[in-house]
């Protein structure tokens, strides 16, 4: 709908929105105003799956060691930018 100019204003998801805007170059005039709210997501395990939240922990951790967790944050925070 924003494409084709029939609506003025869009409340979207931060990324999503972004990567909207660069794949329609007709939308090259859209502009971020503001942001609703900036909200932590926490992630949750079925208790189905709990055994799997020590090689998860494990692995985190081995990620935080290596530098991979750190990788994948800028990685992340640059595609934000982008």
């Amino acid at each position: 709908m924003l494409s084709l100019n029939r609506i003025d204003i869009v409340i979207s998801e931060n990324i999503e929105g972004n990567q909207f805007i660069k794949r329609n170059p007709n939308l090259s005039n859209v502009i971020e105003i503001a942001k609703i709210k900036e909200t932590k997501i926490y992630s949750y395990l079925n208790k189905k799956h709990s055994y799997l939240a020590p090689k998860i922990a494990k692995s985190i951790e081995e990620m935080k060691r290596d530098g991979t967790f750190l990788k994948l944050i800028n990685q992340v925070n640059k595609s934000l930018n982008d």
